[in-house]
């Protein structure tokens, strides 16, 4: 796990007296000059990392892991991390660290024993996350951060990107938690700055964060609960209701959930009980999953947060 896309922006704020302009970083390769709402700007790349430069501002953009790396499969530590910044200040020769963090993301890969499209086939919902299910993967979005799984070599091959050799054949799951709003309220600083990115023990933080946000999701069993012997009436409901929504499909009955609710059909409390019920009797319990390929997802996650805290 580590740190990938950035967007970093930096202001004379330090030293008023400092014209960006006048200090263009010899390393950048210059790909446009003009005129913005009446404000000077030079824009160019350092490696991967797009920079906008003007008077009083430069914003760097792009992912730290590829700046160092060449790719955001091959593994990266945190004191490479921090290597990584280094450079990067001594490119910009300016006091990167305190630079706003206005974007984070932080990312893992894991190499699974199938297709990651068959994982994703359970997963579920996640409290006061909307879901959504792409081409390749699933996103689940809040006001102030998503996470987003998906197939990370299909991407690369889609984007046309060099897949190094050791992960060719393989099977990589990517999880990203995505921070675009909101980052001082989310991580209790008055600004996120890249100072607070270099501590080893926010890095820490965020890898806990990373399990956790993992095990609150919802994951769907493997198949729909077969019909046992039953002597209790309600027992035998319960076991009737749990084939019918796995018919349904989970999704698409807690979505129905939500319409009733909101069509004021049934209460607040009703629709979290049913909600409820669904988590308990119809979705996998971290960390002894019935389901293998879910028991796989919860070990690997467990196994990396372990391993880079």
């Amino acid at each position: 796990m580590n740190y990938d896309s950035l967007t970093m922006i930096l202001t004379n704020e330090y030293d008023l007296s400092i014209n960006f302009l006048s200090q263009i970083p010899h390393e950048l390769v210059i790909t446009s000059k003009g005129i913005e709402y009446g404000i000077p700007f030079i824009r160019g790349k350092i490696r991967n990392l797009k920079i906008r430069i003007t008077k009083s501002k430069i914003k760097i953009e792009g992912s730290i892991h590829v700046f160092y790396k060449g790719n955001n499969l091959d593994a990266m530590s945190f004191k490479e991390y921090i290597e990584a910044m280094e450079l990067l200040k001594e490119c910009l020769e300016l006091p990167l660290e305190m630079a706003r963090v206005s974007r984070l993301d932080f990312s893992g890969n894991m190499k699974v024993k199938h297709d990651p499209a068959a994982y994703f086939n359970f997963f579920g919902q996640k409290s006061r996350f909307i879901k959504s299910v792409l081409d390749n993967g699933v996103i689940y979005g809040s006001e102030e951060k998503g996470l987003i799984f998906y197939d990370k070599i299909r991407e690369m091959k889609r984007k046309r990107e060099v897949i190094p050799e050791y992960f060719k054949g393989k099977n990589i799951m990517r999880f990203e938690m995505r921070f675009t709003r909101k980052l001082g309220k989310t991580f209790h600083v008055p600004e996120l700055q890249v100072l607070h990115l270099m501590d080893r023990s926010f890095f820490n933080k965020l890898c806990l964060m990373w399990r956790q946000e993992f095990k609150s999701l919802i994951m769907e069993m493997e198949s729909p609960i077969k019909l046992q012997p039953i002597g209790s009436k309600t027992r035998l409901i319960e076991s009737l209701a749990l084939q019918q929504i796995h018919s349904i499909g989970i999704d698409q009955f807690l979505s129905e959930i939500s319409s009733w609710q909101l069509g004021k059909e049934i209460t607040k409390k009703e629709a979290y009980e049913i909600r409820k019920f669904i988590r308990e009797k119809a979705s996998e319990n971290y960390p002894v999953a019935e389901n293998p390929l879910i028991r796989e997802l919860n070990m690997k996650v467990k196994a990396e947060a372990r391993y880079q805290v």
